[in-house]
């Protein structure tokens, strides 16, 4: 029994350059040719390896959440003052957001392109959305056992209002929103976090 033909590429790096095209162009907008190319691979490696546009699509989306998302769970669940934490997190996405040239964010670029009719995609993003969600959750509820989340504040409100309006800054962030729309977004997202004086 003879053995194929090895794999003459990396199969993470040629994701991670889908998962670039994807992010910067949006699923409907990258023709397979076009991701061929940006992927450096024959199509014929590419039908062996991820059998189908859809397939490395979703598989892109999975390596976004798993990298970039990543580190917004991580910099949530760091030791200290829950709070400072996620005003942390407000600052990574001040450095992404004002920015015309900003992809934005993959999930939302997503579900903005999405369908009802694409089921499993959508199962797929609601469930990244609910994991960001629950991330920020047990940020706000570790701050409200502490005592530095202000008494009637609903951690879960809070952490939905946080993703959702993210959400928006990240898409209207594709067209380069002005600074100060930025600033007062996140001032008022903060404003929610703290007693007034």
């Amino acid at each position: 029994m003879t053995r194929g033909k090895p794999k003459s590429f990396d199969r993470n790096d040629v994701l991670a350059k889908a998962m670039e095209t994807f992010w910067s162009r949006g699923y409907e907008a990258t023709g397979m040719t076009e991701l061929l190319e940006e992927m450096g691979i024959q199509r014929q490696s590419f039908y062996n390896e991820f059998h189908s546009k859809e397939q490395v699509y979703e598989e892109a989306i999975d390596l976004y959440c798993d990298t970039i998302l990543a580190r917004i769970a991580a910099e949530l669940s760091k030791p200290g003052d829950p709070l400072q934490n996620i005003e942390d997190v407000f600052k990574f996405w001040e450095q992404m957001a004002p920015d015309a040239n900003s992809p934005g964010c993959l999930v939302g670029n997503s579900i903005a392109e999405s369908g009802p009719q694409q089921e499993r995609l959508a199962r797929k993003l609601s469930g990244r959305i609910k994991q960001m969600e629950d991330a920020f959750y047990r940020t706000l509820q570790r701050a409200a056992d502490e005592g530095s989340l202000p008494p009637g504040r609903d951690p879960r409100a809070l952490a939905r209002t946080i993703v959702a309006t993210s959400q928006g800054l990240a898409l209207l962030s594709r067209v380069g929103i002005a600074q100060t729309m930025f600033d007062d977004v996140v001032e008022t997202l903060k404003s929610m976090l703290y007693a007034k004086q």
